[in-house]
């Protein structure tokens, strides 16, 4: 077990945690140490997580996207705080020292088997639309990116997971400087142009 929590890669998202372990995320709220794993589909997640430090842990589903972001806020800052005396810190707000942008370093396109994301400037901002293949069917959608700091974006849709927020990041960098990869959720993806 003590192998399975030993953390192996920093993530540069925080949506999910700090790092990857060989199964569950590790994570720092607000000083206390903390595993878990989400899971889900496009209408459902699912969240587990425990402290060690505090013997215990929270675990819940929610199966109609339109309640996830209400429900997942109640419980990881109401329910935690109440049982545990801590939260989930807020990952969508800004880093205090946030710098300008430079836009190519991120627009551009990225996939993954069943997903095809494209990053583009409109006005003086970046939108990414989405494409999902669902065994043959293709879904698209839109959403802004605003820039958070250090390669990372909130991910600003409201109909995405019923308005539970998301972060995504960029990371690696080619030869004319423009990001490798772009890590959407937990599923990292590969610059194709």
């Amino acid at each position: 077990i003590d192998f399975m929590m030993e953390r192996q890669i920093d993530k540069p998202s925080r949506r999910y945690g700090d790092a990857w372990c060989m199964g569950p995320a590790y994570a720092n709220w607000n000083g206390i140490d903390v595993w878990g794993h989400p899971g889900g589909t496009e209408t459902a997640l699912t969240f587990m997580h425990w402290a060690p430090a505090l013997d215990g842990a929270i675990a819940f589903a929610v199966n109609t996207s339109s309640g996830v972001g209400p429900f997942a806020e109640v419980m990881f800052t109401e329910v935690l705080e109440e049982a545990f005396g801590c939260s989930k810190p807020s990952f969508t707000e800004p880093d205090p020292d946030l710098k300008p942008i430079d836009h190519a370093r991120y627009v551009g396109k990225y996939r993954k088997i069943d997903r095809h994301i494209d990053v583009k400037l409109e006005g003086d901002g970046l939108i990414a639309t989405y494409t999902d293949n669902y065994f043959g069917v293709f879904y698209k959608k839109t959403a802004l990116l605003k820039p958070l700091g250090r390669d990372r974006f909130l991910v600003t849709d409201p109909d995405r997971q019923g308005g539970y927020p998301s972060d995504t990041a960029f990371f690696g960098e080619d030869d004319q400087g423009r990001a490798k990869n772009m890590l959407e959720n937990v599923f990292p993806t590969s610059r194709v142009a």
